[in-house]
């Protein structure tokens, strides 16, 4: 999701589900660590093995903050976000087989309201002119695309980039990143990358 956030040097990122903090130390690195992230995580165990990545890896422009992202309040906003929502995990069975005998539809419909805070506290978050990305371990409609055009119906003051400017062409699917494992050899996955308009 890195690639499609593009950070700048000296802007202000928040990861709002930063753990274990990959994306974050990404995202930090390829700017040469100029700027500020801001990496949040609801639970201090994981928010401190972010602390140890980060660490380990020489980074002293990240911040990890221990909260709830849907309730995160910032005194002002910032450049980009990034919102690699939990998710069914859908897209990371075919390296996680015991786990396809526990999902059930009832199990990826909980995940929505959740996804949905996420995204909604992540476009509060940015400022106009700024990036919202969104994204999940998953190709299930109801938690990507679907779940982002529900949202721009609702947002006008948002509008959709084209995937393909930052990522290869051949994995946007309608202006979205979109991951298929028996089509890409990689976990399922999806990404859109939305600008704040207004």
């Amino acid at each position: 999701m890195g690639e499609l956030v593009r950070a700048q040097p000296g802007e202000t990122v928040l990861d709002l589900c930063a753990a274990p903090g990959g994306k974050s130390t990404q995202i930090q690195e390829s700017r040469g660590d100029q700027g500020r992230l801001i990496a949040v995580d609801p639970d201090p165990k994981r928010g401190s093995r972010i602390s140890e990545n980060v660490e380990r890896m020489g980074l002293s422009g990240i911040e990890v903050v221990i909260a709830d992202g849907r309730e995160l309040s910032l005194p002002q906003p910032v450049d980009r976000v990034l919102v690699d929502a939990p998710c069914s995990g859908l897209g990371v069975l075919g390296r996680r087989a015991d786990a396809r005998w526990r999902k059930t539809d009832a199990s990826l419909r909980a995940m929505i309201p959740l996804e949905t805070s996420l995204l909604e506290s992540g476009a509060r978050a940015v400022k106009p002119g700024g990036v919202l990305v969104y994204g999940v371990c998953s190709f299930e409609p109801e938690e990507g695309v679907n779940m982002v055009r529900r949202f721009l119906r609702e947002h006008h003051d948002f509008e959709q980039e084209d995937a393909a400017t930052f990522v290869p062409k051949e994995t946007v699917t309608d202006g979205f990143l979109l991951l298929y494992p028996h089509v890409h050899g990689t976990d399922g996955a999806f990404g859109a990358r939305l600008r704040r308009i207004g």
